[in-house]
């Protein structure tokens, strides 16, 4: 039996096949497997939902041409870059573009901070972050439905419903008549999710501006196998993907989410840390245990049962890229640039931690965890003249593994004494420096096994759970092979934490102190000469009368 598992990413759409065979779980690859690149974020960090759909179809296409009539696929899955938000007009097309976690436009960030002053005002900022499991912040789907909802009305009154991207196209796809649900998963991370009632939450969306009749626009929630099980395509791709006429479609799940899944870190004795485009350090643990969520940490459902604590930087993979584009040397061949690669790894084991004098907040894209400053940029503080591309270099990837510190920091509470941390995203996982950097960052062994695909495997794995009707995920066995980067360094990593959080606290944190240092001056300003013209007319008027 085959299992289609759908990975929708912000840079790439991978359609992979997997076989199992009941009652077993384990899954294993087929060797089908397809990918489609698609465009980057727009200006604003938006997707054209059509392009989108195309890709999806087309990784779909390309996959199925690789599988044999006389196998059978009785499920396909998908997961989504997080908060997939997508509005649709009364037949059903998107008319709007699909809104992410890298929105990015000033117009966003200014209703991020109306709403949040808002939200101060009330004194209701922590009881918000306590039921939805998201800080306020411009990646999540509220500063953008005030935005619409204001700046225009006409495009918000013809959303006839907001869904997942995900579930959109499930409706563009099937014959379903009523409204396809959005996931638990899904719903959780556009930041309007009630993650113990399994709703969405009203008090927020009556903060944002919502009255019942634009709330009812939202498709209902429902957990990720709640489609009914004799739900098919329509016969215009039934045409297209005659091989699925038998599969059973589940609803999409959150990419960090599987990304858990897939590389076996399904309860509170592993940890995930994966570095794609962007990081993120997680654990997933049953959702009645998270009874508070810690500051600067987001709490998403994975199903009804499990959910994901952690934290999430913009920017992880997008710092690799960014060094090889400002330091790039033209002309250099395939082997030559091996042997610098195993000459930097040489050399990174003998330099010290910090030694280059650089403090660097890896905001490129701006910051999420744990700070959630809509205005952060990155810093690089420090350089001199002897400053060089190699101190840079260690500095910027020091950096991020400084962030995931803090996020594990929080996340700590939640997490045995002896967990272990398992990598994956191919940024981290093809860079040996990278990996034993974050070994020492995260004071913890840090296992890579040789599995590809975690993503998609995690989809496919919650696909078997649903079909075999377990309760809970099995815990799966590690690799005899795996490999391990141990921490020796875990004590440096920390002073150096000390000084990025410094950097950050006289950047960021002291901004609101310093205006109310200006209102203050302003007025003690304002004081004085009223003293001293109010003296002179004393004075005046003394002598005159």
């Amino acid at each position: 039996m085959i299992i289609l598992a759908v990975d929708i990413g912000s840079s790439s759409v991978r359609c992979t096949a997997y076989t199992f065979s009941p009652p077993d779980t384990t899954i294993n690859l087929h060797g089908a497997c397809s990918k489609v690149l698609t465009p980057e974020f727009d200006e604003n960090g938006q997707f054209d939902p059509q392009i989108l759909r195309s890709s999806v179809e087309a990784a779909i296409t390309d996959c199925l041409s690789k599988i044999s009539t006389e196998d059978i696929i009785v499920a396909i899955g998908f997961d989504c870059f997080a908060m997939s938000f997508v509005g649709s007009d009364a037949s059903g097309n998107a008319i709007t573009k699909v809104f992410s976690y890298a929105e990015r436009s000033e117009s966003t960030a200014m209703y991020t901070d109306k709403l949040r002053r808002r939200l101060e005002l009330g004194n209701l900022t922590e009881a918000t972050h306590q039921r939805t499991g998201a800080p306020m912040h411009s990646a999540y789907a509220g500063p953008t439905l005030m935005r619409l909802l204001h700046e225009v009305p006409s495009l918000f009154d013809r959303v006839v419903c907001w869904q997942s991207f995900t579930s959109h196209l499930l409706q563009q796809w099937t014959a379903h008549t009523s409204i396809i649900p959005v996931s638990y998963s899904e719903a959780s991370w556009t930041g309007l999710f009630h993650r113990t009632s399994k709703c969405w939450d009203s008090e927020l969306l009556s903060i944002i501006g919502m009255d019942d009749d634009m709330c009812s626009k939202l498709a209902p929630v429902a957990d990720y196998d709640a489609l009914p099980e004799s739900l098919r395509l329509s016969p215009a791709m039934l045409d297209l993907w005659p091989k699925l006429s038998n599969a059973r479609i589940f609803l999409g799940f959150g990419d960090g989410a599987m990304a858990n899944v897939g590389s076996k870190c399904t309860d509170a004795s592993r940890v995930a840390v994966t570095v794609g485009t962007s990081a993120a350090l997680r654990v997933v643990i049953p959702s009645d245990r998270v009874e508070v969520v810690p500051p600067g940490l987001w709490c998403y459902a994975v199903d009804g049962e499990l959910s994901l604590l952690g934290g999430a930087l913009t920017d992880g993979g997008t710092i690799h890229a960014f060094l090889n584009k400002i330091f790039a040397m033209e002309g250099v061949g395939e082997e030559e640039e091996q042997e610098q690669e195993q000459e930097q790894e040489q050399e990174q084991e003998e330099r010290a931690v910090g030694c280059h004098g650089l403090v660097v907040l890896p905001f490129l894209g701006g910051e999420r965890s744990p700070g959630w400053r809509d205005n952060a940029r990155g810093t690089i503080h420090g350089m001199t003249r002897g400053t060089t591309s190699r101190d840079i270099q260690q500095a910027m990837y020091e950096s991020v593994c400084l962030r995931l510190r803090s996020i594990m920091k929080l996340v700590s509470s939640y997490v045995e004494d002896e967990a272990i941390v398992l990598a994956s995203g191919t940024a981290l996982k093809s860079n040996p420096v990278w990996k034993q950097m974050m070994a020492d960052a995260l004071g913890k062994p840090l296992m890579v096994e040789e599995t590809s695909e975690d993503t998609s495997r995690g989809v496919t794995l919650m696909v078997v759970k649903s079909l075999l009707k377990k309760n809970m995920l099995v815990k799966e066995k590690l690799d005899m092979n795996i490999q391990i980067w141990t921490s020796t360094k875990s004590e440096a990593y920390g002073h150096e934490l000390k000084k990025q959080e410094e950097l950050y606290r006289r950047l960021y944190k002291e901004e609101k102190s310093a205006e109310s240092w200006l209102v203050g001056g302003y007025v003690v300003g304002a004081s004085v000469v009223c003293g001293v013209v109010l003296g002179y007319a004393l004075s005046y008027l003394r002598r005159k009368y």
